[in-house]
């Protein structure tokens, strides 16, 4: 349930590179499921992609899919709620049939249906 409740402070939110881009929330993600602090990591500590990347570069876990890769396994199949997906940068959550996305128009997260087309790579979090 409470990743429920994170979803839906998401929603119609603003992008806020560090504070809740999609980085942010797959950490956030994983830190519900495993009660750990990855999110406390990075939180705050950027202000775009690229200064993003940089400070990633030096931590314990360079991308987020070396920490997905530790902290999860990958299935190619329908998703459970709360798996963390990932697609080239861009990192997501499912939820009961969507994924939590950003609008390119207004610039704000809503929810979309899941098409398994999309090319996800779906994490379960927790081994």
């Amino acid at each position: 349930m409470e990743i429920l409740k994170y979803i839906q402070s998401l929603l119609n939110q603003e992008l806020v590179y560090g504070i809740n881009d999609c980085h942010i929330l797959a950490l956030t993600i994983i830190d519900i499921q495993l009660e750990t602090n990855y999110r406390d990591i990075y939180y705050g500590k950027y202000h775009d992609p690229k200064s993003g990347w940089l400070y990633s570069k030096n931590t314990e876990y360079p991308t987020l899919r070396d920490l997905l890769n530790t902290v999860g396994t990958t299935k190619q199949s329908i998703p459970n709620n709360g798996c963390v997906l990932l697609k080239g940068n861009h990192a997501s959550t499912y939820w009961n049939g969507k994924v939590l996305v950003l609008n390119n128009t207004n610039n704000k997260y809503e929810l979309t249906h899941f098409c398994s087309s999309d090319e996800w790579e779906i994490y379960y979090i927790g081994k």
